[in-house]
């Protein structure tokens, strides 16, 4: 709707209702019902501002649920599709609901800073752990732009090589299981293109082209030499579980949505932007 301009989708039937109708009551309600208090205790004789945050789940990299924790990249994706919605609200005249989901929106924001800004460093969970300290979701969250402070991106971008692989690109966090019969062990350790693709993101973001063309050229190389399909991850610890030499593509292949899907997107920005550039 946004891209075409054509509020007359709002009204289409679907099974609950208009297709805003739908998407107010099936999809906006249910994740303001799941937002919980964060916020007000003090931090260094600092007192935050009480805000909210998504209640614990398994977000980006499907944790499971025994596992649940607070992820910044949850809440931040809260944030985002708010903040989408409310425009939404307002193109169809429901001006209580805009006027509610504003309002948490605001309430999310200082909820996001309180939890997940620490010590002056963008943290992946609320629960202090080695393993999402630095996240390679973080990335993302940097170029939906929840997070713009240059010295926060900066020191996210610096502590990527924390998760630098021996394939050359990068995994999702730092695993922290131990037992090689789990297969999350083996997983945790390769490169996932996601990353990849994120932080190129970042770099093109803050002009670095160069080092965005580089990675993004290493990816289509190395598809091309695969019958041009788009990987899940790079091989980066040899395994029976991903097997192949270190950089070889395993995993889902393709890859729709965290492969090739997330190629056409950044190419897709990246031209729109540079579009712009040129006007």
């Amino acid at each position: 709707m946004r891209r075409y301009d054509d509020p007359a989708l709002l009204e289409t039937p679907t099974y609950r209702g208009t297709l805003y109708e739908s998407a107010r009551d099936y999809v906006a309600k249910p994740l303001l019902a799941n937002l919980e208090k964060h916020g007000g205790e003090k931090h260094g004789g600092e007192k935050h501002v009480q805000g909210l945050i998504v209640a614990a789940d398994t977000s980006i990299w499907e944790e499971h649920q025994k596992d649940k924790k607070h992820f910044a990249f949850s809440t931040a994706m809260a944030i985002v599709g708010l903040e989408d919605f409310a425009q939404v609200a307002r193109r169809a005249g429901d001006e209580a609901t805009r006027a509610e989901i504003l309002s948490k929106v605001a309430q999310l924001q200082a909820g996001f800073a309180a939890a997940f800004i620490r010590d002056s460093k963008l943290h992946g969970t609320l629960e202090a752990e080695v393993k999402n300290d630095i996240d390679g979701a973080l990335l993302a969250i940097i170029n939906f732009g929840v997070v713009t402070d240059p010295a926060l991106v900066r020191d996210t971008v610096e502590r990527m090589a924390l998760l630098k692989v021996d394939s050359g690109g990068y995994k999702r966090v730092r695993g922290t299981y131990t037992d090689p019969a789990i297969f999350e062990y083996w997983y945790e350790q390769q490169e996932f293109l996601f990353v990849d693709f994120s932080l190129a993101e970042v770099y093109r973001r803050q002009g670095k082209t160069d080092e965005a063309a580089a990675i993004l050229k290493r990816i289509v190389s190395k598809a091309e030499a695969d019958h041009n399909i788009i990987p899940e991850m790079y091989v980066s610890v040899p395994c029976p579980l991903f097997p192949g030499a270190v950089g070889d593509p395993t995993g889902a292949l393709p890859m729709v949505g965290y492969g090739a899907g997330e190629f056409i997107l950044y190419v897709l920005d990246r031209e729109e932007s540079e579009s712009g550039r040129g006007q």
